[in-house]
């Protein structure tokens, strides 16, 4: 049986839906882990200690790449290259810097006496901002493939769906940090 090519919208709409199954999926591994906090919070032998201070730079600039990704949206929305491929650019190095800026937090975390293997207050905390990191970590070589493909090739118009789903992804690991930094916050400070 030979299947038939989708037409365009068809195979958008198809790739939409995956990704916002992927979405809710992700959502609920975290609704998981956060649940699995609260209980184990709930049990005692809680350690409170300090959010390094990377990790609210980092929600800076995690929050600042969003920016920059809807400024490249824009961009490529006006057939504009250079200034696509400059935002394009931005959102990757900003990606980038999340995640350097995440292992400092570790390593501060580390120094501070708080290991992954040590109190589970510190463990959830490497646990869940490590989770995240790895969702980050997919995103960013998303955004690098993104940028070869379009430093090699004209901007087309029918390439633009890609890059709205690509956006989507990015801005949903943006929020879900910002979620993930206030509650952990709250639980562990």
């Amino acid at each position: 049986m030979t299947s038939v090519p989708l037409p365009d919208e068809n195979r958008y709409q198809a790739l939409r839906l995956m990704l916002w199954l992927a979405i809710a999926s992700i959502i609920m591994l975290f609704a998981a882990l956060t649940s699995a906090l609260l209980v184990s919070k709930g049990k005692g032998n809680w350690q409170l200690f300090t959010i390094p201070a990377i990790f609210w730079v980092n929600t800076a600039v995690i929050l600042l790449s969003s920016g920059t990704m809807v400024f490249a949206v824009r961009a490529y929305k006006s057939l504009e290259k250079k200034p696509y491929l400059n935002w394009l650019l931005a959102t990757t190095i900003l990606g980038i810097a999340f995640l350097i800026g995440q292992v400092l937090g570790w390593q501060q975390l580390t120094a501070g006496g708080i290991r992954l293997s040590g109190n589970v207050s510190g463990s959830y905390l490497y646990v869940i901002s490590g989770v995240h990191a790895a969702h980050v970590v997919g995103g960013v070589v998303m955004l690098v493939i993104s940028l070869v493909r379009s430093w090699r090739q004209a901007i087309r118009v029918e390439r633009l769906a890609g890059l709205q789903l690509l956006a989507t992804y990015w801005h949903f690991v943006d929020l879900l940090w910002l979620y993930l930094i206030v509650f952990l916050y709250l639980s562990v400070s």
